[in-house]
C-alpha cells in the first residue's frame, strides 16, 4: 500500500499497466504471456531499474500493480477516503504491523541511489524524514531505507486505518505492535536480508498468531511459545466475540476515539 491508498489503481490506470506491463516483457499477446511460467514475471528481470517499490519501465509502469483496484463498482473509492468520511461497514477490527516491516522488501543500497528516490517520494519531508531516520548517519543505507520504508508502506497504514476507524465507528478496534524478534538457527541464510538484520519481519507474527511455531525447525524458547499461546488465544476468541480478551490473558484495551 501507499499513504491515502494510493496503491490502488483506477481502471484505466490499471489498464494502462497491464498494456505496459506486456510490453515490458517484450510479448505480443496476453496469449504469449500465459505461456511463459509464472516466475518470469514474480522476479524483476536483471536489466530492470533500481527502483525498490515498482516493477516497472521507469516512464510506464505503475507501482504495486498486482493490488485491487478502484473500479468504480466493487470498489467505489479510495479506502482511505471511505474511512474518512465514515461510510465502511462498523464491525470490529484487530489491525496492526511488526517493527522491522521492510526488512524483507527491496531497496536502494547506495546514499547516492537513495537520495534522489526519497526526495521524490517525499517531496517537502524528505530532508525531516532522512534526519529522522538518520539515514546518512547509517552503517548500511539499506536498513535505514527499509526502516523508513516499512513505516510507510504498513505501520503507517494500519495505524490510519484504526485511527480513523475509531473516530468514525463505535464497534471495538484493537491495535498491535509485533516486536518479538523470531530465534533464527545459527548460520541460517536468507534471501531477503541477513539474519541479523531480518528483527520482527514482515509476517513474523503469523505463526505465533495461530500457534503454529513448528512450521520452522527454529530453536523456540519458553517466551515464544508463551507469547504463541496468548496471541492464538486472542484471534481465537476475538473470531469467536469480536473481542481478543478472555479469562487468563493480559487485557487488550480497545483503540479509543480522538
Amino acid at each position: 500500500g501507499a499513504p491515502g491508498g494510493g496503491s490502488m489503481q483506477t481502471l484505466t490506470q490499471a489498464q494502462d499497466t497491464g498494456v505496459a506491463f506486456v510490453k515490458f516483457h517484450a510479448a505480443a499477446s496476453i496469449a504469449e504471456m500465459r505461456e511463459r511460467p509464472a516466475r518470469s514475471f514474480q522476479l524483476p528481470p536483471r536489466d530492470a531499474p533500481p527502483d525498490p517499490w515498482m516493477l516497472r519501465q521507469a516512464s510506464q509502469m505503475l507501482r504495486n500493480s498486482g493490488w485491487v483496484i478502484v473500479d468504480g463498482h466493487a470498489i467505489p473509492e479510495s479506502p482511505y477516503d471511505t474511512y474518512l468520511n465514515g461510510r465502511h461497514n462498523d464491525v470490529p477490527l484487530i489491525t496492526g504491523a511488526n517493527a522491522h516491516e521492510g526488512s524483507t522488501q527491496p531497496t536502494l543500497d547506495t546514499l547516492a541511489a537513495f537520495e534522489p528516490y526519497a526526495r521524490r517520494i517525499y517531496g517537502a519531508d524528505f530532508e525531516e524524514l532522512m534526519a529522522l531516520y538518520r539515514v546518512r548517519e547509517a552503517k548500511q543505507t539499506s536498513e535505514a531505507a527499509r526502516l523508513l520504508g516499512g513505516h510507510r508502506t504498513f505501520n503507517w497504514q494500519n495505524w490510519t486505518q484504526l485511527r480513523l476507524l475509531s473516530k468514525s465507528g463505535n464497534a471495538p478496534k484493537f491495535g498491535y505492535y509485533f516486536s518479538r524478534v523470531p530465534p533464527f538457527p545459527p548460520g541460517a541464510v536468507f534471501s531477503d536480508n541477513s539474519a541479523e538484520n531480518l528483527g520482527a519481519f514482515h509476517t513474523a507474527e503469523i505463526p505465533y498468531a495461530f500457534d503454529h511455531l513448528a512450521v520452522r525447525d527454529w530453536p523456540w524458547r519458553d517466551v515464544d511459545r508463551k507469547l504463541a499461546e496468548t496471541l492464538s488465544s486472542y484471534w481465537v476468541n476475538f473470531a469467536a466475540t469480536g473481542d481478543p480478551n478472555g479469562p487468563g490473558l493480559p487485557a487488550w484495551p480497545r483503540d479509543r476515539k480522538s
